[in-house]
């Protein structure tokens, strides 16, 4: 069976996700390693341009289409993996989804998604090879990368994010000379609202790196080699019954101990009680003697 594992890219609009995920491919295969194919999610492709600027600049009341459209993308990416650990080819991954029960999915939107696998090497995957599926979107909130994280637990694959870091200004710039561009104001409050991954809060953010100008590939494929040797482990189940018992046990435990601790203070306030009156008592009966 491949081995699967999901690469977040975020960051501002033209800071270069697309051009990594290329540079990877690319690098992977200058290196020799040949049993490493890419599939590259673009958000750009799937998600229609207008839907960004609704939720960046409006209001929640009109932000439902926006997260339907994303819910089904992730929906998608679960289709494929599901696909891909089936083995099936790309005749088959079509069959595998249900319209009429993924309602997040539309006929629209898994046309344009299909599209995107045929263009890559995903549909020609063998036992032996490592199958990185890269997620290109701003993702500058952590609740929208927690979506594919929760992917990689529940398949248990290797899950893993890269946050290109630019300046706003660059960014602009950068925006500007691409066919397709985005609002500068869209870019600009999307920097305030940017979130990248921080290890110290989100402890699922672990497998994390900030890519700059200054960064290189290597330190990059280091990641994505770890990230696939330490796939993500699903939550344990747990034993509602025996939790139910432990708590029993650890309720009569501590309602016993109290009872023994207690018992040895009364007993202690008696004794230093009962010296206290014996001494009185001998007082005073020293008292009436010298009388």
């Amino acid at each position: 069976m491949a081995i699967i594992c999901l690469v977040v890219l975020c960051g501002l609009p033209a800071s270069g996700k697309s051009h990594l995920s290329k540079q990877l491919q690319f690098y992977s295969e200058s290196s020799g390693l040949q049993s490493s194919k890419f599939v590259i999610v673009e958000y750009d492709r799937l998600l229609p341009p207008h839907l960004e600027k609704i939720l960046i600049l409006s209001d929640s009341q009109q932000q439902s289409n926006w997260k339907r459209y994303r819910a089904g993308i992730v929906k998608c990416v679960d289709n494929l993996i599901q696909a891909i650990k089936k083995g099936n080819q790309s005749s088959d991954i079509r069959l595998s989804l249900d319209f009429q029960l993924e309602k997040e999915v539309t006929e629209a939107l898994w046309e344009k998604f299909t599209t995107l696998l045929k263009e890559s090497s995903v549909l020609e995957i063998r036992d032996s090879d490592t199958v990185y599926i890269m997620i290109d979107d701003n993702m500058y909130y952590s609740s929208m990368r927690y979506n594919f994280y929760q992917l990689a637990r529940k398949y248990e694959i290797g899950f893993c994010q890269i946050y290109l870091q630019i300046d706003v200004d660059i960014a602009i710039s950068q925006n500007a000379k691409r066919e397709i561009k985005v609002a500068d104001d869209v870019i600009t409050t999307m920097a305030t609202k940017m979130e990248p991954p921080d290890w110290s809060r989100n402890s699922w953010e672990e497998h994390s790196i900030t890519f700059t100008e200054e960064s290189d590939l290597k330190s990059v494929h280091e990641l994505l080699q770890k990230a696939v040797s330490r796939p993500v482990q699903p939550v344990e189940d747990v034993d509602v019954e025996q939790q139910n018992q432990s708590r029993v046990i650890c309720s009569e435990s501590f309602v016993y101990q109290s009872d023994i601790i207690l018992r040895r203070l009364v007993s202690h306030e008696m004794s230093v009680a009962k010296g206290i009156i014996t001494r009185f008592l001998f007082f005073i009966i020293d008292c009436f003697r010298k009388i």
